[in-house]
């Protein structure tokens, strides 16, 4: 997002708002240490407008067809349909939130990733719900995903593309160029564009990618080595 990348993964890692910086992690500059207001609580800000979503994206074809902005005879190729499915869960014990945690297909968030992040912290809670029950679950999955017996919302169906690393689609109806045209415009009209710098937000499209290596002390060797098999998440 991501609003599986957002997507998919831009979608997931593309939503939310906190600052950040482009540090570069190195063996001079090993440590990263950021601060947790709040009590290390995650505080959201005002609701973001869906540029992934099927109308939104619908939108910014029918303005780039106005605008010329597509060769001729390649729109009558590009249909916007659902290609996926921003959820929520409602686990209602331990259970039912390992069992979703255990889903590999799911990378799941616990709060809403169409929301600002003012404050980035360890963890949110939805402040609809007591503070004794598990708070919401969010994530991105395919239309036919199944779905387990999980109390569960769909709050928007997405026309997500999943990038492969030599900039080509996995769906071979829309060329990545063409791609890129429709994604930003949909950005622009959701005003969630920005390619002058990086805002934090995820939601806000950027031309940089993030890259970088971390490393750990190991007092044996007594330097720096890579850490392997980390899951990592950027925004």
């Amino acid at each position: 997002m991501n609003l599986k990348g957002l997507i998919t993964i831009l979608f997931l890692c593309v939503f939310a708002f906190y600052s950040c910086e482009r540090d570069e992690i190195t063996e001079e500059n090993p440590i990263q240490k950021f601060e947790h207001p709040n009590d290390g609580k995650t505080v959201l800000g005002k609701k973001l407008e869906n540029p992934y979503s099927v109308e939104n994206m619908k939108k910014a074809l029918a303005e780039l067809k106005a605008s010329n902005k597509l060769k001729s005879g390649t729109v009558d190729n590009i249909e916007i349909e659902t290609t996926h499915l921003y959820v929520r869960f409602l686990p209602q014990n331990d259970q039912e939130l390992d069992l979703l945690k255990q889903d590999t297909l799911l990378d799941i968030f616990d709060y809403p990733l169409d929301y600002e992040i003012v404050s980035e912290g360890l963890s949110y809670h939805d402040p609809t719900l007591p503070d004794t029950a598990i708070t919401w679950q969010y994530t991105v999955v395919t239309p036919d995903y199944k779905f387990q017996n999980i109390d569960h919302e769909v709050i928007a169906e997405l026309f997500l593309f999943e990038e492969e690393d030599d900039n080509q689609l996995k769906s071979a109806s829309l060329d990545y160029f063409y791609w890129t045209k429709l994604e930003d415009k949909a950005l622009e009209i959701t005003n969630n564009l920005d390619d002058t710098n990086i805002q934090g937000k995820t939601l806000k499209r950027s031309k940089w990618r993030p890259a970088g290596n971390i490393t750990v002390w190991d007092d044996i060797i007594g330097k720096n080595i890579p850490l392997e098999g980390a899951y990592v998440r950027a925004r």
